[in-house]
């Protein structure tokens, strides 16, 4: 009898191992379920991360392309500002040599025989006849212009001078002929301007002459950034959008932009740019991926991970420890 009682108990101790051992390999077989889960979960999320990358370089590359469109229009605008430019220089310095010719043949009259010219009937009428050895010049009164021919003075109608009491719109740009983004404030053409000379001015609307040119130079006697009276221009308050993701700050004859965090401005100081912080501070998102959005960034962690706010990067998540 007690040799079967031996012989049962090791059958059932035989049982208990063949069970252990298939309850062993049950938990080996769900944790290598489990792996493979999470090694399914994590290609998701790189393929994921994959899509949305590729998304937006599609929408980057868009943005190049627009604004290489722009750019290709702003270039074709500067070569036609320029021919303006050279034609009216051009003009200019015909003009100049006439005057020069005409004053030569004046000096060489005078040479031979000078006689007093302000002795003759209405010269310099509107003004004061200076007699000179072989020539003469006309002093004119205020609100009066001397004449093309340099022998009298001629009424200056305010009413029709481009800047003195006139104010219309003034516009942003000129995109394909059209004059866009107008400002609220009405105001002299010198005010617009001489602010910028790739403005545009008036109803309806003509750019603003070139930088370089004749009637820029007569319009904006006192430079760009002041206008014909010679006062400054607030930039600021003529173009209240003119520092996008930044404050602007007028200067004398100038402005600059104070940029908001996340941004730098370019070296004019009159462009707020976007600051790359995935560029600038590699260890960001260290253990992840990190993103460029305008201003800031984002970090996306992998399984596993979490993101620490005091250091920035992506750490790995120890069971029973929280992360902060």
């Amino acid at each position: 009898m007690g040799r079967e009682e031996e012989l049962g108990r090791e059958e059932e101790l035989g049982r208990e191992e063949e069970l252990g051992r298939e309850e062993e390999l049950g938990r080996e077989e769900e944790l290598e379920r489990e792996e493979e889960l999470e090694r399914e979960e994590v290609l998701e999320r790189e393929e994921e991360l994959e899509r949305e990358e590729e998304l937006e370089r599609e929408e980057e590359l868009g943005r190049e392309e627009e604004l290489g469109r722009e750019e290709e229009l702003e270039r074709e605008e500067e070569l036609e500002r320029e021919e303006e430019l050279g034609r009216e220089e051009e003009l200019g310095r015909e003009e100049e040599l006439g005057r020069e010719e005409e004053l030569e043949r004046e000096e060489e009259l005078g040479r031979e025989e000078d006689h007093d010219e302000c002795a003759a009937t209405n010269m310099c009428l509107n003004g004061m006849c200076i007699n000179e050895d072989g020539s003469f010049k006309c002093v004119c009164k205020p609100g009066f212009t001397l004449n093309s021919s340099g022998r009298y003075c001629t009424d200056i109608d305010e009413c029709q001078t481009p800047d003195t009491h006139m104010r219309s719109t003034c516009y942003a740009a000129v995109r394909r002929g059209l004059c866009v983004r107008a400002f609220q404030r009405a105001v002299t053409k010198s005010q617009c301007c001489c602010a910028n000379p790739d403005y545009a001015f008036g109803e309806p609307c003509h750019p603003c002459p070139g930088k370089h040119s004749v009637e820029f130079q007569a319009l904006c006697s006192s430079g760009a950034g002041f206008s014909a009276d010679g006062k400054d221009i607030n930039e600021c308050a003529l173009d209240p959008d003119i520092c996008p993701n930044g404050v602007c700050e007028n200067l004398r004859g100038s402005f600059r932009c104070v940029c908001n965090s996340g941004y730098e401005s370019d070296q004019s100081g009159r462009n707020c740019l976007d600051i790359d912080e995935c560029v600038v501070n590699r260890l960001l998102c260290d253990h992840g991926l990190c993103r460029n959005v305008p201003g800031s960034y984002s970090c996306t962690c992998p399984a596993g991970y979490s993101f620490r706010l005091d250091t920035e990067t992506c750490e790995e998540v120890t069971p029973g420890k929280q992360l902060t």
